[in-house]
């Protein structure tokens, strides 16, 4: 495990899911509800809580899905599993699982003290590929033209992994 005292310095905290052609996992084997989305957020508020740093304390606090632009703009599919409404109650119910047991306090003052200020200041939402790529070829020419091509290799044989998808081809 990484020495802790390096989180006191930190200054950005933003995990990535990347994405290509596939949806976000929808749940846990004890909470079908709980996707990915939901689980990352309350993730990122449960290591700031172990580091003991509070979200405004950060520059950037982010959780960001990398995806097609298909799948993104025209499809809107991670649109309703990224608002922060969605996140919010999905987490507030598994808290909520915990109402009666020995854990139900502890769980609770973690929602108030951790997990609702975190989702205050996280910034949730999809990125695409294109955009992404479009602005490294920017800043690298040749190294961009190479990641589009490999990219457009990827979406060539890699779309069979969308669940409608794979369900027309059987």
């Amino acid at each position: 495990m990484a020495d802790a005292s390096l989180a006191k310095d930190a200054a950005q905290f933003i995990v990535t899911e990347a994405k290509l052609f596939s949806p976000l996992a929808p749940g846990v084997t004890h909470a079908r509800y709980f996707d990915q989305a939901a689980r990352n957020v309350a993730c990122i508020a449960e290591m700031l809580c172990r580091a003991e740093r509070h979200p405004e304390q950060l520059s950037s606090l982010g959780f960001f899905v990398l995806a097609p632009a298909e799948q993104i703009g025209e499809r809107k599919l991670f649109n309703s599993l990224l608002s922060k409404e969605s996140i919010k109650e999905k987490v507030k119910r598994r808290v909520d699982e915990y109402v009666g047991s020995r854990e139900e306090e502890q769980k609770g003052q973690w929602l108030q003290n951790w997990f609702t200020p975190t989702l205050e200041h996280v910034e949730v939402t999809a990125i695409s590929w294109e955009e992404i790529i479009k602005i490294i070829r920017e800043k690298d020419a040749r190294f961009g033209a190479e990641l589009l091509s490999f990219y457009n290799e990827c979406c060539q044989f890699n779309r069979i992994q969308e669940p409608e998808i794979a369900a027309r081809a059987q």
